[in-house]
């Protein structure tokens, strides 16, 4: 099954995301893109934060838009939509991702008054000392 999707996703001119809700994430976004394949999609959800507006694909806003997008599909370049995904979300992007959070947080953390909050829902939380109201989750922080 995986070789063949590899098969369509590689083969095709685009792919067509013509979704109608906000989109958390999108994995058969970064899956085109890593086959090489631009993306055209409504602009909803996370989105905008996958694929490069005019480089990888095309944001638009209705499937109108859509149209006149697989026009233009061909001034994509096809490596850059691999080289998007190997970039920025591959997993030694993640790893890097990752291990800059934990060294701006180790950093902080020996500037800072803080302690480590475990709480019932299980998110790992950093609760200031000073303001127990500012509460910043792992999850939350800018990547």
């Amino acid at each position: 099954f995986l070789k063949l999707k590899n098969k369509l996703l590689s083969g095709a001119k685009a792919f067509l995301n013509p979704i109608s809700w906000n989109e958390p994430f999108g994995v058969v976004i970064l899956e085109a893109m890593a086959c090489g394949t631009p993306v055209i999609s409504i602009n909803l959800g996370a989105v905008s934060e996958l694929i490069v507006n005019n480089k990888t694909g095309f944001l638009v806003k209705d499937q109108k838009e859509m149209l006149k997008a697989i026009k233009k599909i061909d001034s994509i370049d096809r490596k850059a939509c691999r080289e998007h995904v190997r970039k920025n979300f591959s997993p030694q992007a993640a790893a890097e991702k990752y291990l800059d959070i934990y060294q701006r947080e180790i950093s902080f953390s020996k500037r800072s008054s803080r302690k480590r909050v475990l709480p019932s829902n299980g998110h790992a939380r950093l609760v200031f000392k000073t303001y127990p109201s500012q509460v910043l989750r792992l999850d939350n922080l800018p990547l």
